[in-house]
């Protein structure tokens, strides 16, 4: 996800408003904290040193580094950065995780290092922090799933309200189309093959047909 600087004002209203996120390194630039504030013209200076993702020789040593097993990386290896802010929301602390897998099994093959940014007044442990980043997978299915064919984001709402109101809806709809998965047929267009387990997808493609009576499982 994109983090900017109103993601960071927001999150500091919503003060239990946690956020992982990806950065790309070739563009990413964030700064240390300024331990002694010094004044330049009218304006404080309050960055400390450039932390460039692309170049190691900004980073300086990381506040902790784990090694791990990993059942399909085999070795991980996570280092921690803390204390950093990003250039516009100098009042908002980042910790910066860098994920590398290391040992004698990496190859040309292995994935490269991946960033990772946790905004939040308590991040979890170093082991799980990363996990939960991948995790973000099933949710993007999800989102896709929800404005594509529950028409999340296609209704134009006068407030903000019904517009909550209507997110809401969303995991409802989400769910009895799961539970409906055992009492509707699978209704394939005639390129696409059958399922025998439906999924939320094939589940909204046959539903309409269970209620209008031209396929059913049972009575």
């Amino acid at each position: 996800m994109t983090v900017n600087t109103a993601t960071l004002r927001s999150s500091n209203r919503q003060r239990g408003l946690q956020l992982i996120y990806y950065y790309d390194c070739a563009r990413t630039c964030v700064y240390g904290v300024l331990h002694h504030l010094t004044q330049v013209r009218d304006d404080p200076i309050v960055h400390g040193n450039k932390f460039k993702l692309a170049d190691s020789s900004t980073w300086g040593e990381p506040t902790d580094t784990l090694e791990l097993e990993d059942s399909k990386w085999v070795t991980v290896q996570i280092q921690h950065w803390s204390g950093l802010h990003f250039r516009l929301a100098a009042i908002h602390p980042l910790q910066v995780l860098r994920i590398t897998v290391v040992g004698k099994h990496v190859s040309k093959r292995s994935p490269k290092p991946m960033w990772l940014g946790w905004l939040g007044e308590s991040m979890p442990v170093l082991e799980q922090t990363w996990r939960c980043y991948l995790r973000r997978f099933a949710v993007d299915h999800w989102n896709r799933f929800a404005k594509q064919r529950l028409h999340w984001t296609l209704p134009n709402f006068s407030t903000t309200e019904l517009a909550e109101r209507w997110s809401e809806l969303m995991p409802l709809l989400s769910w009895q189309l799961w539970l409906a998965r055992e009492i509707v047929q699978d209704n394939p267009l005639p390129w696409q093959k059958s399922q025998t387990e439906l999924t939320l997808l094939s589940c909204g493609s046959g539903i309409s047909s269970y209620f209008s009576g031209d396929s059913h499982t049972g009575e």
